[in-house]
């Protein structure tokens, strides 16, 4: 079950018997700093805050919070590397090009990843320079689907929340 207002997205996610629910609070925030990032206090007072005016389920939800002892919160992030080799490594995968959770495109870079680098390895002699050039591309051009995966998660307009609900609702 999930709802949502613009910029920001409670979701719960019912998963096994012996840990029935998990529940996220998503919203658009300015980048944290290095000692925001680690105060789960200051963590919790934000998404208290930042859900307050919520209904539904989401008030017991955020005195759930108050309580858990595994509370997890990170920020979405990407990393974009210079090479994806040095000597005789090579990165695939997320160590290569992680394009973040909002793309949906982690398994196509691996594999496609995990092939270019096959390929260079089998027929080029300088197989660095060859992943690195064929693969570049892919990467970056799936990394960069970042703005519209965040559109599509957590539209920041009543207007982006309708339209990705009719394109949902017409892929069903």
């Amino acid at each position: 079950m999930a709802a949502n207002t613009p910029g920001k997205l409670f979701t719960l996610v019912a998963t096994r018997r012996d840990n029935p629910v998990h529940v996220f609070f998503t919203m658009a925030h300015p980048p944290l700093s290095r000692a925001q990032g680690a105060d789960l206090v200051f963590q919790r007072a934000l998404f208290r805050d930042g859900f307050a005016d919520w209904g539904w389920h989401v008030p017991a939800m955020l005195d759930a919070m108050d309580r858990a002892p595994d509370l997890y919160c990170d920020e979405v992030k990407q990393i974009r590397m210079p090479a994806y080799t040095r000597g005789r490594v090579a990165l695939v995968g997320d160590a290569a090009a992680a394009p973040s959770f909002l793309t949906g495109q982690g398994t196509s870079l691996a594999v496609v990843g995990a092939y270019l680098l096959a390929c260079a390895l089998s027929r080029a002699p300088d197989h660095q320079s060859a992943y690195d050039r064929d693969f570049r591309p892919f990467a970056e051009a799936n990394q960069n689907l970042i703005g519209t995966g965040e559109t599509l998660l957590i539209p920041k307009t009543q207007a982006g929340i309708d339209a990705r609900n009719a394109m949902l609702a017409a892929m069903a």
